[in-house]
């Protein structure tokens, strides 16, 4: 029997977002003080008005300076979630509802609303693990997915409801420091517009990022429709070649952008961006595949993922798993499947008394006993030791409604074919990879030189 164990991930906030709630905080507190300064009597109404909304925006980047310091830790059957110097705990089952704003991350439960910091480093990744292992997340997942065509997704709403609200209330703030300096003269003056001329800047930006939200798509039977404030496409089912997910770093921004790929049988290609959909990208692709008949796999790409990205167990580089001592000794697949097999499945909080354990290859040739990263790490070492090329991978695996969640295992090549080594599968140990890819989604995997690489999901029509 497959055993997918759920293991144990952790997410924290990056440096970058901690260190600019740390300047905003403060900065919007001298502004604060600044404002109420030069500000002349006459003005009171507005001066009233630019105060109060610098107030709550300090109160916001300061509970958002606060709330960086937290974390998140999915374990085996609930949520972990430290912030504000507490600690929550969420059990899946009471899980109902995900989501992400402009404002916060959500997580509502069936008794309360839990809001977290936006910017969660994988916070993408958390949402698509929560939906894996709430139950109720599942089956919206699953019942979105099957449902019957037409479906029409329109841009965010609350996206652009909230770039309009700013709009209007950074121009009334501009054109209220700019009415006010008239009154004044000299220094004052020129300092008066100075002020407002930031707030009419802001409003222009967002009243034009606001348009990016007015859009809609629509998926028919025979063709995908993309109608924007100006002009329309429309993607002939059979002219849609393939669909993939992106994640593109930019310079620009500190946060890679999730983007769904459309490419065409001429070449061409249409790009959907997670920050202008309302519901998550990997929904929408799946929901493509199963209604246009995309088979689905998956791209590799070689790229640096730390190895604490591989879970929460992961505390050492992989070059400490590959070294060390060994006392086992193979001499062929089969004498590896057989040791496998006269090993035992134990959950780390049995065996540990802990969450997340990787154990050394050579601590689990002593117990001979550990969960699936223990099982997948040595038979890695010893597909090393035989120089057969090998990949330790760690995923997600759906066997069956029930059987599913987070798992590790091997991917290898024997005579230019490609296998998955399932280690915890006492009966059958080796399958081709052909016969059991649909049940396997890989994130992350590292090679015997240590190169990492990350998987991108994609759909393509088959020729």
């Amino acid at each position: 029997m497959i055993v997918p164990v759920m293991m144990i991930k952790r997410f924290e906030y990056g440096r970058f977002f901690r260190i600019l709630w740390l300047i905003l905080f403060p900065f919007t507190l001298f502004m604060l003080g600044l404002v109420w300064a030069i500000w002349p009597d006459s003005g009171f109404g507005w001066r009233l008005l630019v105060e109060s909304f610098i107030l709550l925006y300090s109160l916001y980047a300061g509970w958002s300076l606060w709330a960086t310091f937290g974390s998140v830790e999915l374990t085996s059957s609930e949520v972990r979630i430290r912030q504000l110097g507490r600690e929550r705990v969420l059990p899946y089952e009471a899980i109902q509802k995900v989501w992400r704003n402009e404002l916060a991350l959500f997580i509502k439960t069936n008794e309360r609303t839990i809001f977290l910091e936006r910017h969660l480093d994988g916070y993408r990744d958390l949402i698509d693990d929560l939906k894996n292992r709430a139950p109720a997340l599942q089956i919206n997942s699953q019942a979105q997915r099957q449902q019957p065509l037409p479906q029409t997704f329109y841009g965010r709403f609350e996206a652009f409801l909230f770039s309009l609200f700013i709009t209007l209330l950074c121009g009334s703030m501009g054109t209220g420091i700019i009415w006010s300096a008239f009154d004044e003269s000299g220094f004052q003056m020129v300092l008066m517009f100075f002020f407002g001329l930031w707030p009419l800047l802001i409003s222009g930006l967002f009243l034009y990022l606001s348009f990016t939200f007015t859009w809609q798509m629509t998926l028919l039977p025979d063709k995908v429709v993309l109608r924007f404030t100006f002009h329309k496409h429309e993607i002939p089912v059979e002219h849609l070649a393939s669909v993939r997910l992106l994640t593109i770093k930019s310079n620009r921004s500190p946060e890679p952008t999730l983007v769904l790929v459309l490419t065409l049988a001429d070449g061409r290609s249409r790009h959907i961006s997670q920050q202008v959909m309302p519901i998550p990208l990997p929904q929408l692709m799946d929901m493509m595949s199963h209604h246009y008949q995309l088979p689905r796999s998956y791209e590799k790409e070689a790229t640096r993922v730390h190895h604490t990205e591989f879970g929460a167990g992961s505390r050492r580089p992989f070059s400490h798993y590959l070294n060390g001592e060994s006392r086992v000794m193979v001499q062929s697949l089969d004498d590896i499947c057989r040791w496998l097999q006269q090993c035992e499945y134990v959950r780390d909080s049995e065996l540990f008394g802990q969450r997340d354990v990787w154990q050394h290859p050579g601590e689990f040739e002593t117990r001979r006993k550990g969960d699936c990263e223990d099982h997948a790490l040595w038979a890695w070492r010893k597909l090393k030791e035989l120089n057969i090329p090998a990949e330790f991978v760690v995923g997600r695996t759906v066997w069956s409604e029930t059987n599913n969640g987070v798992h590790a295992w091997v991917a290898f090549e024997e005579n230019g074919r490609s296998y998955i080594l399932e280690s915890t599968n006492k009966k059958q140990l080796i399958f081709p990879l052909e016969t059991i890819q649909t049940r396997y989604h890989p994130w992350f995997s590292v090679d015997m030189n240590s190169q990492t690489y990350r998987f991108a999901p994609v759909a393509t029509r088959e020729s």
